[in-house]
């Protein structure tokens, strides 16, 4: 069935699943992306300020990586000090544990030759987010991610892609002004600040759409 004229939805083996466009991931990534860029910038700021707290710190890292997409997801605001929520800490353990698995299961799949790792990269790619905003145990959470992303496997990848290069040729512009103008140096420095933050959006905001649509 067609929902707006892009998204597909099927009945397959007892769940559904939906289509992604690539057209639609990309579009959704600058537009929420850019509309986002001062709070992820401010919380991204916060994150590197406070990264030697222990502790604290790794409430502030799954906020920054993991809960800012659910948020975005939601089509809830972001806060400016959204990374310092306290109940981030709480799946503390289970982040850890979903992130080892992912890690090591990628890590694996590239020794084959890497189609494999990026696969197994693209197909665990919710898990920690399931985790964090669904409760998820990290196994259930691996799974669930793996069905969720079943068939859209090179849309998300072709997406990723495009905006790898849309965002590298930015920077490659903003490299080549710099050279040619080492007189504002200081100027320069701020616009790549910048433009890490935007990148960050941008990433997180595809991220939390395909979410937001592969998980109704």
């Amino acid at each position: 069935m067609l929902i707006d004229g892009r998204m597909a939805e099927n009945d397959l083996g007892g769940f559904r699943t939906t289509k992604l466009e690539v057209g639609d991931i990309v579009s959704n990534a600058f537009s929420k992306g850019l509309a986002n860029v001062l709070p992820l910038f401010v919380n991204a700021l916060l994150w590197a300020l406070t990264i030697w707290v222990p502790y604290l710190n790794v409430g502030t890292t799954i906020g920054l990586m993991t809960g800012i997409m659910g948020k975005m997801a939601a089509g809830e605001p972001l806060s400016m000090t959204e990374i310092f929520n306290p109940a981030y800490r709480k799946y503390m353990g289970q982040w850890f544990l979903v992130s080892i698995f992912v890690g090591l299961g990628v890590l694996m799949g590239f020794g084959f030759i890497i189609i494999p790792g990026i696969v197994i990269s693209i197909s665990w790619m919710f898990a920690p987010i399931l985790v964090v905003n669904k409760g998820m145990s990290p196994m259930d959470a691996i799974q669930k991610s793996t069905e969720m992303v079943d068939g859209n496997h090179f849309a998300i990848f072709i997406s990723q892609v495009v905006i790898t290069i849309l965002i590298g040729i930015v920077v490659g512009i903003l490299g080549g002004l710099f050279i040619s103008m080492p007189n504002l140096m200081f100027v320069w420095v701020i616009l790549y600040f910048v433009a890490i933050a935007v990148a960050l959006a941008i990433f997180l905001s595809a991220a939390a759409y395909m979410y937001q649509k592969l998980s109704k």
